[in-house]
């Protein structure tokens, strides 16, 4: 064999290793994500610009000193053109502000829907007369207890305020994302459901954006270590079986991987208290049992990567929840999704 044979034998054998190694290399990079990186489903986006068509004031630039916001519970009517103003100019808590006061003028709406339904409203009877006549009514019904609750605490909130401004609420929310509201930012991933009419045209143009600009917002707050952000994306990478449930919307843009439902889990019980704690300990035996030796490693060396982030946040087991504030409340469960919408 000649020299310049040999020379090149030994070139190709190096060259081998070498890609071998680079290899084993991007397989270990690929199971611990980039410690942190999460992949959406085929076809949707993770470009943190991917459908960020965003509104006016959306793109918070140096930090702002705004000035205070109205007091809580002030009559929208009075409110409104400040707070929209506010959001205009880039502050979150405005532009989440707007959402939970036309949030809750759309929960109003879906309480009087079902009183009406129970008792005779007559035209131009005022409110409170009508409300005193529902409260000698309804004792022992608490479900009813809960709507006329909801009417007196929304009474002031919500007076002159029309259906028009109150199906802009999903527009602030989203705004309130897009600024960087750590709160706003779950809920907004929450559900696509908080925006405008069910099935309206206007709710079919909210859910395909709210699908491309879902992965690069959750990879946000996962980068931020926002606990809630744990919630939605277990819920989305557990594997489909018959007791899954999914109980969030992300799971339509990120596909089952118990791989990553593990790390995650392993993060999460860090944080869990109770109930929680015991469910997601339950998950974390099932999900392992289902892991091969080196993708259960693999996940943790992932979750010991991100547990930085969400210990620096100083979670707590409260902060689990994405948007209980929205999601736990009545309306949504007097009728289909979107009732008093």
């Amino acid at each position: 064999m000649s020299k310049k044979t040999t020379l090149l034998l030994a070139a190709f054998v190096i060259l081998g290793f070498g890609l071998a190694a680079l290899l084993v290399h991007c397989e270990r990079m690929s199971d611990v994500r980039g410690a942190g990186e999460i992949a959406p489903r085929d076809g949707a986006s993770a470009d943190p610009a991917a459908g960020r068509d965003a509104p006016a004031g959306a793109e918070a630039g140096t930090p702002t000193a705004y000035v205070p916001l109205p007091p809580e519970n002030a009559p929208l009517k009075d409110t409104y053109a400040n707070l929209v103003q506010q959001s205009d100019a880039g502050n979150p808590e405005a532009s989440l502000r707007l959402f939970k006061d036309l949030r809750t003028c759309d929960l109003r709406r879906g309480s009087r829907s079902v009183l009406d339904g129970v008792y005779y409203h007559r035209p131009g009877q005022d409110d409170g007369a009508y409300a005193e006549q529902i409260r000698r009514k309804i004792e022992g019904e608490p479900a009813l207890k809960q709507a006329l609750d909801q009417l007196d605490r929304s009474d002031a909130l919500c007076d002159a305020i029309g259906a028009d401004r109150i199906g802009a609420r999903g527009e602030y929310l989203r705004r309130a994302a897009l600024q960087d509201d750590p709160e706003a930012t779950l809920c907004y991933l929450s559900s696509y459901e908080l925006g405008p009419a069910y099935l309206s045209d206007a709710w079919f143009d909210y859910a395909a954006r709210w699908q491309r600009e879902a992965p690069s917002l959750a990879q946000r707050a996962l980068d931020a270590g926002e606990p809630g952000i744990l919630t939605l994306l277990i819920d989305a990478y557990m594997p489909d079986d018959p007791s899954t449930r999914r109980a969030y919307a992300l799971s339509e843009v990120f596909a089952p991987d118990p791989q990553m439902a593990y790390a995650l889990s392993l993060v999460y019980v860090r944080l869990a208290r109770g109930s929680e704690l015991e469910q997601a300990q339950g998950n974390l035996a099932r999900l392992s049992a289902a892991l091969p030796p080196e993708g259960a490693a693999a996940a943790r060396a992932l979750a010991d990567a991100l547990w930085p982030r969400f210990e620096a946040r100083g979670g707590s087991a409260a902060s689990l929840e994405p948007c209980p504030e929205f999601l736990s409340l009545p309306a949504d469960s007097v009728g289909t999704p979107g009732a008093g919408q």
